[in-house]
């Protein structure tokens, strides 16, 4: 992603340290707040959790301690609340050129084995890409289509990039998009967080810079408009200046446990 990859060079070394110690914070806080009050429930529970990443050349900054925060708040979960039955999902995402080259995108199925999950990740790198934007389209059917069976679902999304389509962004350079008019495969990408909202399924957006504004503000309104009103899932963009600082506080209300358990 040339174009990118300049924008990106061009930051200080300051501003990539203060958005490397945002991500550091990313799984402290996803634990810390799932912990606080699952002593408060007295059955297992299955919670889906899917990490969608983007993995092109642009994220080369940021990817590996998005590694090693996962892993940690793997192993964090499974210290502190041993009793949730936990479910891992992984997919890595790139964009077209890299599927025309015959390259396929990383994508694990829902797992309890967390050894399988790390060798998977661990040797990840940040490469391919093409123009500024990605198929983030092709990562969310993905997405859809695991078997989702968790009493509570999430997925956490990372990107540096919009989604193909001038809809859903404001770039305008040479290489910014290059299918401005939408998804290549002609997909509607709201089909996908509409499937989300409509199953309870939590979208946590995490955003690196602006130019994923505009596609994260549609994605908030297609969710919240199809969401179901008594859901306990949500939609959730963390837009401060740290890369990674999600805001997961009362996570654990989003359980979807038997109905005679009330907190």
């Amino acid at each position: 992603m040339p174009k990118a990859e300049a924008i990106n060079c061009e930051k200080s070394s300051n501003q990539i340290e203060e958005q490397g110690k945002g991500i550091s914070k990313f799984a402290d806080k996803v634990v810390k707040d799932i912990a606080g009050d699952i002593n408060k429930i007295n059955s297992q529970i299955r919670l889906d959790l899917l990490f969608i990443i983007d993995i092109t050349c642009s994220m080369d900054f940021y990817l590996d301690q998005v590694k090693k925060d996962i892993f940690r708040m793997i192993f964090n979960i499974q210290k502190e609340c041993a009793w949730i039955e936990l479910y891992l999902g992984f997919i890595g995402y790139k964009d077209f050129n890299d599927l025309d080259l015959g390259e396929e995108y990383i994508n694990i199925d829902f797992t309890t084995d967390y050894e399988y999950i790390r060798k998977n990740i661990e040797f990840v790198k940040a490469q391919g890409g093409g123009d500024i934007s990605e198929d983030l389209c092709g990562a969310l059917e993905l997405g859809k289509n695991k078997c989702w069976k968790g009493k509570t679902k999430l997925i956490i999304l990372v990107t540096d990039s919009p989604c193909h389509g001038k809809k859903y962004h404001d770039l305008s350079g040479d290489n910014d998009d290059n299918y401005p008019s939408g998804d290549r495969e002609g997909r509607n990408i709201e089909d996908y967080i509409k499937f989300f909202a409509k199953n309870d399924i939590s979208l946590f957006c995490l955003k690196i810079n602006e130019t994923t504004d505009k596609m994260y503000k549609i994605f908030a309104e297609v969710y919240n408009q199809n969401k179901n009103k008594k859901s306990r899932s949500k939609f959730v963009l963390e837009e401060g200046k740290k890369l990674i600082d999600i805001v997961t506080r009362n996570c654990i209300n989003m359980f979807q446990y038997r109905e005679n358990i009330k907190f």
